[in-house]
């Protein structure tokens, strides 16, 4: 009788374990289905086009947005901040609007009284958004570092960051650099 109930428990777990497997391990009802509870995730990006900005070459910052299925994320607002190691390391950079060729949206951070810093405002369109930065003249302090930070500020936000310390912060991606040089 003893042997009869061994033999039955191991039918018992070959069928329970034949089932998880059929069904994707028992974590989902089918290949690809999420799992309970499980979210879905937006990816976001920077790039740059270039770890250098001289005079005789302009350097792009390309943010992309996507969701889950890898569709681009359009009007999504993002802020990036540039930092320089060295006051007024961006005094002679332009920030432009490759769209437009026009300036872009950025000043110095809101209450601060040093000009190393930048930070730009930009609307993604079919997934991405860039800003052209174009020195006008080379910095008299060499290499200028200059970090790149990408954030969104959330729309109930009361303000946007007042330094790139606080904006690395809310970071969305990693943080890129570049050097300006001659």
């Amino acid at each position: 009788m003893l042997k009869k109930f061994k033999w039955a428990g191991v039918g018992a777990t070959i069928f329970v374990l034949g089932s998880l497997a059929g069904c994707g391990g028992g974590g989902s009802g089918a290949a690809g289905t999420p799992l309970l509870g499980s979210k879905s995730v937006n990816t976001y990006n920077l790039s740059l086009s270039s770890t250098t900005l001289t005079t005789s070459s302009p350097l792009t910052v390309k943010f992309t947005a996507k969701d889950a299925s890898g569709n681009g994320i359009s009007n999504l607002g993002v802020n990036i901040a540039f930092s320089s190691n060295v006051t007024g390391g961006l005094d002679h950079v332009n920030f432009l609007d490759p769209a437009t060729n026009l300036a872009a949206s950025c000043g110095i951070f809101q209450g601060q009284t040093t000009d190393n810093d930048r930070l730009c405002s930009i609307v993604t369109s079919g997934g991405s958004a860039s800003i052209e930065l174009v020195a006008t003249q080379a910095p008299t302090s060499i290499p200028v570092t200059v970090q790149v930070i990408p954030f969104i500020t959330p729309a109930n936000a009361a303000s946007a960051p007042t330094s790139a310390a606080s904006a690395a912060q809310d970071a969305v991606t990693g943080i890129q650099a570049f050097q300006l040089t001659n």
